[in-house]
């Protein structure tokens, strides 16, 4: 007997059939994880609520710059020229606008406000590229009804809006 071995080290030895099994259960318990995390990333969108308190703040900042840089420009009361006011909105709200867009296309809202919210950002994207086309129409007030219409339905401040209100 010198060769051979103990007979309780041949128990401990997973049989072919013990081997599939586990492999079988893992394999399961793999799939039913993954499961578990799709039907959370797929209906784990912001709600409306919730997408209105995240996206308010990001206005408000963006809004905040545009503003204080409005106010140092027409300081004094005075209209500044077409030149200083064109290169004030290619300098200014053109990139804050586009930037606020860029940071609340990050958030990923629920399926249910997703269409109506990405429809809000491009509307956005439309406009930035009407001023950088033509800076006088930020006087206009008109010519953004239809981007501040749609900030509204979704319930965002009026933070959120572009141009003069």
């Amino acid at each position: 007997m010198a060769g051979s071995r103990p007979s309780a080290a041949r128990s401990v030895r997973p049989t072919g059939n013990l081997r599939r099994a586990a492999a079988a259960a893992v394999i399961a318990l793999s799939l039913a994880i993954a499961a578990c995390g799709d039907d959370e990333k797929d209906s784990g969108g912001l709600s409306r609520a919730e997408l209105v308190k995240q996206a308010d703040p990001i206005c408000k900042r963006h809004n905040a710059t545009i503003t204080a840089a409005s106010s140092k420009l027409l300081a004094g009361g005075q209209v500044p020229d077409p030149k200083k006011f064109g290169r004030f909105a290619q300098q200014t709200i053109v990139p804050e606008t586009s930037a606020q867009t860029m940071e609340l296309r990050a958030l990923k809202p629920a399926d249910d406000v997703a269409s109506e919210y990405r429809g809000w950002l491009d509307a956005s994207d439309a406009t930035v590229k009407k001023i950088k086309g033509n800076p006088a129409i930020v006087t206009d007030a008109a010519s953004f009804k239809d981007v501040n219409a749609r900030a509204d339905k979704l319930g965002l401040s009026k933070q959120c809006h572009l141009g003069p209100s």
